[in-house]
């Protein structure tokens, strides 16, 4: 059986977290076992699925303390292990965790970045004027070290790896791969709007994403306020969690739309939500992929979304739009209402299913990892 440890900050409601459990929940374990090293002490959403899907959560200390942390992740490797592969998520800090696999003799070392821009990493801890020290310290590790490294864009594969991306052959680009099952039949539109107390007529928009500066929720809210100002009937459900919630929240009771603005936090069945809205509202800052926009296309959903946006996520690309940022909440505002009264050119179900059979379908992606995991490691290339 082939044995891979995937290290990462915890096993939350995040993007990253929810596709790795889509490829534990479909990966055939009989020829492959995933665990997962993570860098919290506390109980996250995922953790007691992960238990019962017979993989192993190994703890580690904070990653603001790069010794302490390797100690740890070394322990791990030689009590827990043989690994086969050590498949990290975290960014330039792989470079740490794969100097550590390989000391621990694990043969395949993987660096995989998800976002075009620094995130939780240790950078999170630094100031500025070290950023940039911390990056070129790490990054010639992480190239001496890995065996292959994957991004889920080409945004994300120059951020990290410079460029080597798309000259390096260790380098691959590997799309999230999602169960888009859920979508080829969606549950009625009224009956999630009733359990929310939405009316059932007027409009409903949609945000999926933690509630992170980076998402740029505030400007969200500031286009919403500009909707209900000039009367439009409608109502904005922000599904997810985070750090900026009671912010947030504060500031939708300033604008005047605690009636209209509704935070309901993580949801297991993100489809019910996409699937009751009638327009997504996606205005990141910084996109690695936007996998919630993949999401809203299969529930044959129209997103207004900036242009940020990473192209790789258009898999119906008549249900995407793209606005800059720059125009501001009032454009953005007009844009949304012109968009209220079109109608989509693709059935949902046939959305469905053309986001099923596209470059993200789960068994796509697991296919493609797998490809990376079983061969003998790539032979490494000079940095």
């Amino acid at each position: 059986m082939l044995r891979v440890l995937h290290v990462l900050h915890g096993m939350g409601r995040g993007g990253v977290e929810t596709w790795l459990m889509h490829v534990l929940r479909r990966s055939d374990r009989t020829r492959i076992r995933l665990d997962f090293a993570v860098a919290t002490a506390d109980s996250q959403a995922y953790d007691n699925e992960v238990a019962a899907r017979g993989s192993t959560i190994l703890r580690c200390p904070p990653l603001s303390s790069p010794l302490t942390y390797a100690r740890a992740l070394a322990q791990h490797l030689r009590r827990h292990g043989p690994y086969d592969v050590v498949h990290s998520h975290l960014a330039f800090y792989s470079g740490i965790v794969l100097a550590v696999a390989a000391r621990a003799g694990v043969a395949g070392r993987i660096a995989h970045i998800h976002t075009a821009v620094a995130t939780r990493s240790l950078e999170t801890f630094l100031s500025r004027s070290l950023r940039a020290t911390y990056r070129r310290l790490l990054r010639p590790l992480l190239f001496h070290y890995m065996t292959a490294g994957i991004a889920n864009s080409d945004a994300s594969g120059r951020y990290l790896f410079a460029k080597s991306w798309g000259r390096d052959p260790r380098l691959h680009r590997v799309l999230y791969g999602f169960d888009f099952d859920p979508y080829l039949l969606l549950p009625p539109r009224g009956r999630l709007r009733h359990e929310l107390g939405l009316p059932p007529r007027g409009k409903m928009l949609v945000h999926v994403g933690r509630l992170h500066p980076t998402k740029n929720h505030v400007f969200l809210l500031q286009v919403f306020s500009e909707l209900i100002r000039q009367n439009f009937d409608c109502h904005l459900v922000l599904v997810g969690d985070g750090p900026l919630r009671s912010q947030l929240e504060n500031l939708a009771r300033e604008l005047s739309l605690g009636g209209r603005c509704h935070f309901v936090g993580d949801q297991d069945a993100v489809h019910r939500f996409l699937g009751a809205a009638d327009l997504m509202v996606f205005p990141s800052l910084f996109e690695g992929l936007g996998i919630a926009v993949v999401e809203a296309q299969a529930a044959g959903l129209s997103v207004i979304a900036s242009d940020s946006l990473p192209p790789e996520s258009d898999v119906i690309p008549d249900l995407v739009r793209r606005l800059p940022l720059a125009l501001g909440p009032n454009e953005w505002a007009r844009t949304i209402a012109l968009q209220f009264d079109s109608r989509p050119s693709i059935s949902q179900p046939d959305a469905a299913q053309a986001v099923r059979q596209s470059a993200f379908g789960i068994d796509r992606c697991i296919r493609e990892l797998e490809l990376l995991y079983e061969p003998p490691p790539i032979t490494r290339a000079p940095y």
